[in-house]
């Protein structure tokens, strides 16, 4: 791939070599271990730039990327998988058989009764 311009053949090529040797994340895409836009450019004979450019165009950003890595997105993803365990824990000990602000008799949340302050 010597050319200075890729084939529409060449990009596919290119394009299926890296959904053979990754996974598409949340986050983005993430390479399978050994594999980065570097070495799909040596395996393919092609720039390392026009490799990003294509991986990006087609997969959008790593998900490691650096800006994904670093300051707010890293302290908000922290926080996310904290709050994420929180109602995880939270699940687990909420069971079906506690009793509810609804009352039973109309199922509609609304006091009845002597209970009612109207």
């Amino acid at each position: 791939m010597s050319q200075k311009q890729l084939t529409n053949r060449q990009r596919f090529d290119i394009e299926s070599f890296i959904a053979q040797h990754g996974d598409e994340l949340e986050l983005g895409w993430q390479y399978h271990d050994g594999w980065s836009d570097n070495a799909v450019s040596k395996h393919c004979g092609a720039t390392k730039k026009t490799v990003a450019n294509i991986r990006y165009r087609t997969f959008g950003n790593l998900a490691n990327h650096a800006s994904r890595s670093t300051g707010k997105m890293t302290d908000i993803l922290q926080r996310l998988e904290v709050l994420e365990a929180r109602l995880s824990a939270l699940g687990d000990t909420t069971e079906t058989t506690h009793q509810t602000w609804i009352d039973e008799p109309s199922k509609n949340g609304l006091i009845t009764g002597e209970r009612a302050c109207l």
